[in-house]
């Protein structure tokens, strides 16, 4: 009786070690090599609980990768460079020159670009069990998520916008909580008040009416007409990772499905060498 017992409770670990292991797809095509710090922290993570990782990105990761993670890049990171303009003229010019620099035609030219690839196509009609995506500038991608069919988690390398969040049913108000692209914080005048509001209506307005048609367009040519809008789609998100912390960020009403992961990407650090 005791060995039966014993050979039972192997088996049930076993079984459980055998389905616990999942197969995850990192939709991050339009990723920049900053942002992809974050993705592979938790890229790194989840391989080493054993799930097969696929990673669809622009950032191709500098080290070595583990054997069940296999990493796709449909175009570099360097054709991204030209579609946000310089980096280094935006933080003199301000936060608002990434929004008026942001050549989205080119955006549009790329998305269509990473379709085609072959490797691409492949990976995304396999199956899965999850999709983690970019929720940043890869909306041409949302009707991959659909098409797949798994439940899926957006990632923000910075405070998610209320257009994104709003997608959970979560309405933030503009009174309190600063629209990321401005350099507000949680203390605002009234006048500070009211340009918060303004921005974040206008882009909402340019999100839903010239954006998102655009990026349907795109997923609609490749996936099929069937294929419902941006907005449907992200109504069905599982979960929101936002790469904030309370002690840096200014406080947000968040509600349970959007989670603070700041600092997800930190390691600890090195001993310094010793100097003779």
């Amino acid at each position: 009786m005791l060995r039966i017992l014993n050979l039972s409770s192997i088996l049930l670990c076993f079984l459980v070690t055998f389905v616990s292991s999942e197969k995850i797809l990192f939709l991050t095509p339009v990723t920049f090599t900053s942002e992809s710090h974050l993705f592979q922290a938790l890229t790194q993570g989840l391989a080493e609980r054993g799930h097969e990782i696929t990673v669809i990105t622009s950032a191709a990761s500098p080290s070595r990768l583990p054997p069940n993670v296999t990493e796709i890049v449909p175009v570099s990171v360097d054709s991204l460079v030209g579609i946000f303009g310089s980096v280094f003229e935006m933080r003199e010019k301000g936060r608002l020159e990434v929004m008026s620099s942001f050549d989205f035609e080119s955006m549009l030219s790329l998305s269509r670009q990473i379709y085609k690839v072959a490797k691409f196509q492949e990976a995304v009609k396999q199956p899965y069990d999850l999709i983690i995506m970019n929720g940043m500038a890869n909306e041409a991608f949302l009707g991959v998520a659909h098409r797949i069919g798994a439940p899926f988690i957006l990632m923000t390398t910075m405070p998610s916008p209320a257009t994104l969040i709003q997608a959970t049913g979560n309405y933030l108000p503009s009174a309190s909580v600063p629209y990321p692209m401005w350099e507000f914080t949680d203390k605002m005048t009234f006048a500070e008040r009211f340009l918060n509001f303004f921005l974040g209506a206008a882009m909402d307005l340019v999100q839903r009416y010239v954006l998102d048609p655009k990026y349907e367009e795109i997923y609609r040519e490749n996936l099929g007409e069937d294929v419902p809008g941006a907005e449907d789609i992200l109504r069905n998100v599982s979960l929101i990772f936002m790469n904030t912390h309370i002690s840096l960020n200014a406080p947000r009403p968040n509600l349970p499905d959007t989670i603070e992961i700041g600092g997800l990407h930190c390691r600890h650090s090195k001993p310094l060498p010793k100097v003779k």
